[in-house]
């Protein structure tokens, strides 16, 4: 993996990652292999050995760009795995458990029936219309926004569409609308819906992602003395102060998120 090693300090986000041979130990443990197929083709496999999904178009060994697209496409799973990593597990939180996410479907009476059950993964096909239900359950506002996490790698504010977040008073709920979708060419994948619910109004936008392969930019955000935002920020910026971003180190009580996943069919 030489050609790979070179490339690491001229790609956007390189410090993400760093290269280990195959008879090489680590403290970390390992989050992805690269290996080369039988087609002479590059291969991202998880930890485990199994190929990732939808990296789309493959890459061959040789072929101009080939070794440098293979680091930007482990830089960009490393930060669409970092995002889908986010949860506050101080368990001393007030806020712990106060926020229910429902995933509902509509009946024919126009009531909300929710589909995602302790142990359910929700399938539908495309073209739905679902409903998010999100519940504040604690004594304080909370504000509201929901980041789509898709299947072509891409992330997406949802909710609110123009503003960064949603107050939502104590006891009350938001209904958010979510029409089904899948990239085009893709017969199946999964989404999920990542809700995060602050006291203070915080800006997720810094956490955005393209599809794969697609340029993708730098995004500030505010950082300060806020916990919640350094933490956002060490995950947006392209040379984060360490390659796994633990919301450990940034602790803080007034947040927490709750996320949902919907597998989707084109049939």
């Amino acid at each position: 993996m030489a050609s790979l090693k070179d490339y690491k300090r001229i790609v956007l986000g390189g410090s993400w990652i760093e290269f280990l041979s195959s008879d090489e130990e680590s403290d970390e443990p390992v989050t992805y292999q690269v290996s080369v197929n039988s087609q002479r083709e590059y291969e991202i496999l998880d930890a485990g050995g199994e190929a990732i999904a939808n990296l789309r178009p493959p890459l061959k060994v040789g072929e101009p760009m080939a070794a440098m697209n293979v680091l930007k496409r482990l830089v960009h799973l490393s930060k669409y795995q970092a995002t889908l990593d986010l949860e506050n597990n101080d368990r001393r939180s007030r806020f712990a458990g106060k926020l229910k996410v429902e995933l509902c479907t509509v009946s024919e009476n126009g009531e909300l029936e929710p589909i995602n059950a302790p142990g359910n993964l929700p399938t539908l096909n495309i073209h739905q219309e679902i409903i998010l239900r999100i519940h504040n359950t604690s004594s304080q506002l909370l504000n509201i926004a929901v980041l789509a996490i898709h299947p072509n790698w891409s992330i997406t504010q949802h909710y609110p569409e123009t503003r960064d977040y949603e107050p939502l008073d104590p006891g009350k709920q938001i209904l958010v609308p979510f029409h089904t979708t899948l990239p085009e060419s893709y017969t199946e994948g999964t989404t999920v819906l990542k809700v995060f619910a602050t006291v203070k109004g915080t800006n997720f936008r810094c956490l955005e992602l393209p599809a794969l392969d697609k340029p993708r930019q730098e995004k500030r955000s505010t950082t300060g003395d806020d916990p919640l935002e350094a933490l956002l920020s060490a995950v947006a910026s392209e040379q984060p102060p360490t390659r796994k971003v633990n919301p450990v180190i940034y602790p803080s009580r007034e947040w927490l998120t709750e996320q949902l996943t919907v597998m989707l069919h084109n049939k």
